[in-house]
């Protein structure tokens, strides 16, 4: 089912499918969010939960135990319940049921909440363990965007940084999008900005750290932009489909598995960690600007 929440500036379209948005709309008919086309990528901004990216190989366990959460997690495709609607407002629940506990052990309640203010989306990820023993987790937002949106191509478009303290690159194998291990620089022009161009993305993503808590994708061609507001989450990802219009632009809490390695969810570092009965909060922001 399709919620519409809306103001003065923004209409804003969700699914109880995945708790996924599915078109941000200026009142100039603006659409800012990819809408999906499966030569490229079927999807438009899936919630990743309990795990961001990719195990090696399906090889991944829980206290020992078999399982397989799925690169980037199930949540992306499970129903949730609309619990609370407003015009400006929306909270989506899901909770563990027979499928879920079969690829990931824990019993668990997540709320996704999408909050419409001026030109800005706000998404609110509450995750709580209700179970009793300690539950690993990952968490991230993979909005893809649409590219161009002011007019122009892919190569008139760049990421600016809110500031030039740098960003690292963590080593990836790029074919298969593995974590090998370390990092490094990551060279933008002028200290704050990365240009777009196909060629980049030819191998994959790329996913940074060490990174300032806030980007903007822009272009000269006009004052329409995208700013990404990310306070709390450790990991910024790029990707895009050669070819595809569009690049994704994604907030994550934890990292893929390392190259050749299974994976034990209760050992792996970059886990998130909760106890039973507490919840963790994670939230990230979308401002829409049509100066």
């Amino acid at each position: 089912m399709l919620y519409t929440i809306q103001n003065q500036n923004l209409t804003v379209v969700l699914s109880d499918h995945g708790a996924e948005l599915q078109s941000v709309q200026s009142t100039d008919g603006t659409e800012w969010l990819w809408q999906g086309d499966p030569a490229y990528w079927e999807r438009r901004a899936p919630v990743l939960f309990p795990h961001c990216g990719r195990f090696w190989n399906n090889l991944v366990t829980a206290y020992g135990v078999p399982c397989n959460p799925g690169m980037h997690g199930f949540l992306r495709d499970q129903p949730t319940v609309a619990e609370e609607v407003s015009g400006s407002s929306i909270v989506f629940r899901q909770t563990e049921n027979s499928e879920t506990l079969g690829r990931y052990p824990f019993p668990y309640e997540v709320r996704i909440c999408y909050a419409l203010e001026e030109d800005t989306i706000t998404v609110r990820g509450e995750i709580k363990n209700t179970g009793t023993r300690t539950m690993p987790y990952g968490y991230g937002g993979h909005p893809g965007f649409r590219v161009p949106f002011a007019g122009g191509d892919l190569e008139d478009y760049y990421i600016r940084f809110c500031d030039k303290s740098g960003a690292e690159a963590l080593c990836f194998d790029a074919d298969n999008c593995f974590i090998t291990g370390g990092s490094r620089p990551f060279p933008l022009r002028d200290g704050d900005r990365f240009d777009l161009c196909e060629d980049f993305f030819a191998n994959g993503s790329t996913f940074l750290c060490h990174m300032p808590p806030e980007v903007t994708l822009m272009t000269d061609r006009s004052g329409r932009h995208i700013t990404l507001r990310y306070p709390g989450f450790p990991y910024l990802g790029l990707w895009k489909a050669p070819g595809g219009a569009f690049l994704c632009i994604e907030p994550w809490c934890s990292l893929p598995a390392t190259s050749g390695q299974s994976t034990e969810l209760t050992e792996k570092s970059d886990l998130l960690r909760l106890e039973p009965g507490q919840t963790h909060t994670h939230t990230y922001s979308m401002q829409f600007s049509v100066r």
